[in-house]
């Protein structure tokens, strides 16, 4: 008997791209919406090798990986301050969008200069870009 696409293409997200089954669903959900058709559908597509099809997922599970390690250190840079300036979660995002916007920089960016550079961060008293 043989695997439905939609079966062979979970199994190929899974095993070669690493993803939890939860989110290979979730892959193929998400890039079937923005195509207008149905996961079904596009499975079928990749598994007959439509190159762009198999192109476009591998770029969505991409994504998905920069967006779970952007997730991450904005959470870390978050915790930092709210450390080492007694402040709320909400108010230490709040401070990492200002110093994005104010320097026109990615907030993944500030926020891993944060990270990178915490041990050098001034105390509350002499802040003056944090606070």
């Amino acid at each position: 008997m043989t695997a439905s696409p939609l079966v062979i293409v979970l199994d190929r997200l899974i095993g070669r791209h690493g993803l939890a089954p939860s989110t290979a669903w979730g892959v193929l959900v998400r890039a079937a919406a923005r195509k207008g058709t149905t996961v079904e559908e596009l499975a079928s597509r990749i598994v007959a090798g439509v190159p762009s099809e198999t192109d476009d997922l591998v770029a969505e599970v991409a994504h998905l990986r920069v967006a779970l390690e952007s997730r991450d250190v904005i959470g870390q840079a978050k915790g930092i301050l709210m450390e080492r300036h007694g402040i709320g979660a909400d108010e230490a995002f709040a401070r990492l969008v200002t110093m994005s916007r104010s320097g026109n920089v990615r907030l993944r960016e500030i926020a891993e200069n944060l990270v990178e550079l915490r041990a050098d961060l001034p105390s509350p008293e002499g802040d003056r870009l944090l606070g």
